[in-house]
């Protein structure tokens, strides 16, 4: 809340829950922008395409909560965040095997722990979702051990093989993607 406070231009689009417990907790209604699958806006020279729906299943037990994901693109390459899920990037920016101009993301983001979560499925959706550079998300869980194993399982199968790149960032650090 406070990197919000500090910067009054700064804007989070969110779902309506999400937007609801920011508003309750102080930041500025003009901060919060609440955007739902099938939205599309522009950051800057960024196109963004929100997608998604529902989290991952944690427990038959829990209830399911609101998850938005957001496709990014500057024209050159894009950014695809599936939030807390496994939903399939936007199918009109899926490769194509027959040529027809869909060109991949630049960059994949993948949840790779977390309760709702098995290495597998973030493998499958690797797999199923190919692009430039691939960085693991949502690990804060994970110990550094954890961390390493699930960076050799990526590439033990070679998900991140040929024209692919697995990039880990340092925590707290950017890293530039371009020289990476």
């Amino acid at each position: 809340m406070a990197g919000l406070a500090a910067r009054p231009g700064l804007v989070v689009y969110c779902d309506a829950v999400s937007g609801e417990m920011l508003r309750d907790a102080g930041v500025d209604a003009g901060q919060v922008s609440v955007v739902q699958p099938g939205d599309t806006f522009a950051v800057g020279a960024f196109a963004v395409k929100v997608g998604g729906g529902t989290h991952e299943i944690v427990h038959k037990l829990i209830p399911a909560i609101v998850n938005v994901t957001f496709l990014i693109d500057d024209g050159s390459g894009s950014v695809y965040h599936p939030g807390d899920s496994f939903d399939a990037m936007p199918q009109e920016r899926r490769p194509s095997s027959d040529g027809d101009g869909h060109r991949q993301p630049s960059v994949l983001l993948v949840p790779v722990s977390g309760p709702w979560l098995k290495l597998a499925e973030s493998i499958d959706f690797v797999r199923n979702n190919p692009s430039d550079i691939v960085i693991p998300i949502h690990d804060a869980l994970n110990s550094d051990a954890g961390q390493h194993m699930v960076d050799a399982r990526l590439a033990d199968f070679n998900f991140v093989g040929p024209g692919r790149r697995h990039v880990r960032p340092p925590v707290g650090e950017s890293v530039d993607l371009l020289a990476a």
